[in-house]
């Protein structure tokens, strides 16, 4: 985040944030945000959920790159019931909450940014535990877009090596 702080046009906002508080967050920013070019949504929480106070405040951006839950392919809807701060664990005790989720149970499916989205954008790259869709005005300069969410998914997460062993395993060595 440090190193982007600098940058012109761009804005890195590090708080404890929810969709509600979201809303404010962008208004007092408005005047800075009237066109978003990227979208990065990675707050390992319902991320699908900021979607709509994003669209309603500062328009869509032509890009949202977002962390997604792979494991439900996209015809599956799959939304983690979001936790407001003030029912936050802290410390220790948050550690072994979050360990203790499996890894189904958290963020939101393709399938779920697809609902939320409808067709203001399509999706045009799965990596992963990450997902690229583009503004449907851009779609058409994106060759992939013409490929379904489902074989996008296949490739990106379902064939990829890492889908089979977890990030666990990666960390491990």
């Amino acid at each position: 985040a440090e190193r982007h702080q600098s940058k012109e046009n761009v804005e890195v906002v590090l708080q404890l944030i929810d969709p509600l508080s979201l809303i404010s967050s962008l208004e007092q920013r408005r005047d800075r945000l009237s066109e978003l070019d990227l979208l990065k949504i990675d707050i390992d929480h319902s991320e699908c959920l900021f979607l709509e106070p994003v669209f309603e405040t500062v328009g869509l951006p032509k890009v949202i790159h977002a962390e997604i839950n792979p494991i439900f392919p996209p015809d599956l809807e799959f939304i983690e019931h979001f936790q407001y701060p003030d029912q936050i664990i802290e410390g220790a005790e948050a550690d072994r909450n979050r360990h203790s989720k499996p890894p189904y149970a958290t963020g939101c499916s393709v399938g779920a940014f697809l609902a939320i989205m409808g067709s203001r954008y399509r999706l045009v790259q799965v990596e992963y535990e990450d997902a690229l869709f583009v503004r449907s005005d851009l779609v058409h300069v994106f060759p992939e877009s013409r490929r379904s969410p489902t074989v996008l998914w296949q490739l990106g997460y379902f064939c990829h090596p890492f889908a089979r062993v977890g990030r666990d395993w990666l960390m491990q060595s």
